[in-house]
């Protein structure tokens, strides 16, 4: 119940004024990574993935795509859809992580999946690796996917 009350405090008005995945001022993000670290430590999927986007992108915080996907896993793991996509992204362009189309198609899927309502960049991430890996390659993103949903996260490649 206690993050509840820091999380109607602290991380819904700060949402407000800079939601989650927008580019955040420099201004703003120590106040979101004050906010955010002791409730994205405690596993809130949220906070976890804005601390990901402070990291990867280097706002008020040093750039440091390897924490980066720490903090997107964590989040993914909590379900947050967004990170699943963020993790996607990441090992699509080789951010942070060695360049995998097989383990981005697999976070790609993962987000599809996580989300309640569709995850458009995931749908669309997806039609496009699709297109360039092999049927087999996919076939082994969905296996992996599987995988990892049936092991609570614990192997998800990578």
């Amino acid at each position: 119940m206690g993050n509840l009350n820091l999380w109607g405090k602290f991380v819904l008005p700060l949402a407000r004024l800079v939601p989650l995945g927008a580019a955040a001022p420099a201004t703003e993000s120590p106040v979101h990574r004050a906010a955010w670290t002791p409730l994205a430590e405690q596993g809130n999927p949220v906070a976890a993935n804005g601390l990901g986007f402070l990291c990867q992108h280097g706002t008020g915080v040093p750039q440091d795509s390897k924490r980066a996907v720490e903090w997107y896993r964590g989040a993914a793991r909590a379900g947050s859809d967004k990170a699943g996509a963020n993790l996607g992204w990441m090992y699509g362009s080789g951010d942070g992580v060695q360049r995998d189309l097989v383990l981005s198609y697999m976070w790609y899927d993962i987000a599809l999946t996580t989300s309640a309502g569709g995850n458009a960049t995931a749908q669309q991430s997806l039609d496009h690796l699709g297109k360039i890996i092999s049927d087999s390659d996919r076939t082994k993103a969905k296996q992996l996917a599987e995988g990892c949903w049936k092991s609570g996260f614990a192997e998800c490649g990578g």
